[in-house]
């Protein structure tokens, strides 16, 4: 594994794939997951799902265009995921980090 001058290990920003989608295609994503959510923050999009060998995940989306630029509903508007985690103990959990990751 590579690791730029100074740093000592891979971060979890260093991983994690760019992800553009919409909340609308989010929650048919997670449609029939257990004890799933997918809820708005001011410009941010919060998703929490259960998966049974990983724990509970988290990830956390910010607004790449609003309604009101483009004249769509909110849950119709680009989100990128800025941020993921997996392995909490249960959902509750995960939503309680990913709203310490919003502005």
């Amino acid at each position: 594994m590579y690791l730029p001058k100074g740093k000592t290990e891979k971060t979890e920003e260093d991983t994690m794939e760019t992800k553009i989608t919409t909340a609308e295609k989010l929650g048919m994503e997670l449609y029939g997951c257990m004890n799933s959510a997918v809820l708005d923050y001011g410009d941010y999009t919060v998703a929490v799902w259960e998966h049974c060998f990983k724990g509970s995940i988290a990830e956390v989306y910010e607004l790449v265009e609003t309604p009101e630029e483009t004249g769509l509903g909110r849950c119709e508007c680009r989100i990128s995921r800025i941020g993921r985690k997996e392995g909490f103990e249960d959902a509750g959990h995960a939503m309680a980090w990913a709203l310490t990751k919003v502005k």
